[in-house]
């Protein structure tokens, strides 16, 4: 199944099961919308191996999922940045 051209933001996908779905998704042609928290430079290596490793758009948010306006604000990063918000993975948990 290809979903080249769609966008995902894909929450809780700096790391674990997130990180596998993203991954899988950008395998299939997705462009993501990484989301979590994490070291910054861990992150920025991150967006540059999933860019590299399956060219697609790659961008990151470090929207907090508790708060409304942290999430409204990934969402039209993602349209602006990706182009679209097609598919949510809400992964996101409790650390």
């Amino acid at each position: 199944m290809s979903l080249k051209g769609k966008a995902a933001v894909v929450t809780g996908s700096t790391s674990g099961i997130g990180l596998g779905v993203a991954r899988a998704l950008a395998a299939e042609g997705c462009a993501i919308m990484l989301n979590g928290f994490g070291d910054k430079a861990v992150i920025d290596k991150l967006l540059r191996d999933l860019a590299q490793e399956y060219g697609s758009k790659v961008a990151y948010s470090d929207a907090d999922m508790a708060m409304p306006t942290e999430i409204a604000q990934m969402v039209a990063a993602a349209e602006r940045e990706l182009g679209a918000c097609d598919i949510l993975v809400n992964n996101a948990g409790i650390q």
